[in-house]
């Protein structure tokens, strides 16, 4: 008999099933994962990839990592007894067949196999539904997994862990409003009034590569940051915005990627003596930039226009002509 800590969390019955099923939601230690849980049968899971679960692995091991929740099943029926009061499940496990099947996780699962005798202080949460067959597991598998969504390049980027990063999505919640005109997780702006995140960041990107650096070096700390760039840089992105609200209505160089990424550059000229030295930025430097986005943002048609009249048919030739445009606005 074995004990876990619990919460029945609903009571349903599936298709083709004569009797309830429950749900629960576990705490398993990672020793209780590898000795009572296993992977179903290739009908009820896709295919193990050794590689991918073994990179997920290194990842695991960090003690300030975890994973989302596996879901697994029993298909023996008077398997789980729960306790209401004590908020916790016994189980009776007799055998290799009576094993919690994982229907959803497999590669978290087997990533954390192998783990257990070094990692055995650490805990993984399981959503647990007892009494179903092979079929209905099989079935909340497809679910589950049948129609994902392609993870875009601007949703990746959100959960990078970086300065830059850091900085846009501390943009984003300083000035709600952007989140009308933003759209998080498509890749190209399209024709709704919308740009990605993705761009934003890039422009980041570019403007922080110094202080990113010096970041990841540990030469300045993130509360140095805050302290020392924050404020003027939410206003440097304040001035972005004003570029795109103004602009989203028309066909405009702001729907293009490599704006942002050129303009970024541009700016990080100005400031990248400020960043390498740690140094607080001087308020005049600060009034120069803003006032140079300004000329920017009064040129941007004639800039547009000459632009979109290149007719350019690749990422370079865009980044050339952009390149050429901006640094005579620029000054």
């Amino acid at each position: 008999m074995r004990e876990f800590d619990a919460i029945k969390i609903d009571e349903i019955k599936l298709d083709n099933n004569t009797e309830n099923s429950n749900i629960y939601i576990l705490k398993v230690s990672y020793s209780d994962l590898d000795k009572l849980f296993k992977i179903g049968n290739i009908s009820i899971n896709r295919e193990v990839e050794e590689e991918r679960a073994k990179k997920m692995s290194e990842y695991i091991k960090d003690k300030n990592s975890f994973y989302p929740t596996i879901v697994a099943a029993t298909n023996t029926k008077n398997l789980i007894n729960y306790n209401e009061n004590l908020k916790t499940i016994s189980v009776k496990l007799l055998g290799e067949n009576d094993k919690f099947i994982v229907i959803d996780g497999q590669h978290r699962f087997k990533s954390i196999v192998g783990l257990t005798e070094k990692f055995d202080n650490r805990y993984q949460s399981v959503l647990l539904i007892d009494n179903i067959n092979d079929f209905q597991q099989r079935k909340i598998f497809i679910d589950i997994n049948d129609t994902p969504k392609k993870v875009t390049t601007g949703t990746k980027l959100r959960f990078k862990k970086n300065i830059e990063n850091y900085i846009t999505l501390s943009f984003l919640n300083f000035d709600e409003d952007i989140l009308d005109y933003i759209d998080m997780d498509e890749n190209q702006a399209g024709k709704n009034e919308t740009i990605p995140y993705k761009y934003l960041y890039r422009f980041n990107e570019k403007l922080l590569k110094v202080l990113s650096n010096n970041f990841n070096k540990e030469k300045i700390l993130l509360s140095e940051i805050d302290n020392t760039y924050m404020e003027d840089l939410l206003l440097i992105n304040s001035k972005i915005k004003e570029l795109i609200v103004d602009e989203l209505k028309n066909e405009s160089i702001i729907k293009y990627e490599v704006f942002y990424i050129e303009l970024g550059l541009k700016c990080s000229n100005e400031l990248n003596r400020y960043f390498s030295e740690n140094k607080k930025i001087d308020e005049t430097k600060i009034g120069e930039i803003i006032q140079k986005v300004d000329n920017i943002k009064i040129s941007i048609k004639d800039i547009s226009d000459r632009f979109l009249q290149k007719k350019c048919k690749n990422q370079s030739d865009r980044k050339n002509a952009i390149e050429e445009i901006l640094g005579e606005y620029w000054g």
